[in-house]
């Protein structure tokens, strides 16, 4: 059991590493702020690979576009992309090369007016095909194919268990800053 009932002397891991835009980021863990996370030690938290028993050779990845694929960079207007992320762009050769449907998942294309919808569309189609020399299919939407995300926003949650694999410790703090309101 990790957690509860072994007595821990209080440690604390800060792992830094910064972006190449030079955005600094750390992650602490305070084992004090470790509850009984109820795990056996060396429990696989994926999910099985069929854990829906659909046929996945017909699924496809899911990669965000802003913040993702594409850097965010320090505005937004709407009709730019920014440049594209090395790691990623070689993650999606490697897709590629391997014959692995993606697609772009982005709300970019997810707004009421379809004249917008399609204006990003050509965008998205353009810098794609100068950035990545193909053009993949564009969504919004989710379907049950999915059989990941990528996304810079999303957090993990472990399968039927409701809790997070990778967010922050205190993550109703950070909801809370994020929405500009005090953490308790």
């Amino acid at each position: 059991m990790i957690g509860g009932g072994v007595n821990m002397e209080r440690i604390t891991l800060t792992i830094s590493t910064e972006t190449s835009a030079g955005l600094k980021l750390e992650n602490s863990l305070d084992t004090n702020s470790i509850q009984d996370l109820s795990l056996q030690e060396n429990e696989d938290l994926t999910p099985p690979l069929n854990h829906l028993n659909y046929d996945y050779t017909e699924g496809w990845v899911g990669i965000d576009l802003d913040g993702t694929l594409a850097a965010w960079g320090k505005s937004w207007d709407g009709w730019s992309i920014h440049a594209p992320i090395a790691k990623m762009v070689e993650k999606i050769h490697w897709l590629v090369e391997n014959e692995i449907p993606w697609k772009v998942f982005t709300a970019r294309v997810g707004h009421e007016d379809n004249s917008w919808n399609q204006g990003q569309r050509q965008l998205i189609q353009y810098w794609c095909q100068e950035h990545l020399g193909c053009v993949p299919e564009i969504t919004a939407t989710k379907d049950h194919y999915m059989v990941v995300l990528w996304d810079d926003r999303a957090w993990n949650v472990v399968m039927d268990a409701g809790v997070f694999q990778h967010a922050p410790l205190n993550w109703q703090g950070w909801i809370l800053q994020r929405f500009g309101r005090a953490s308790t």
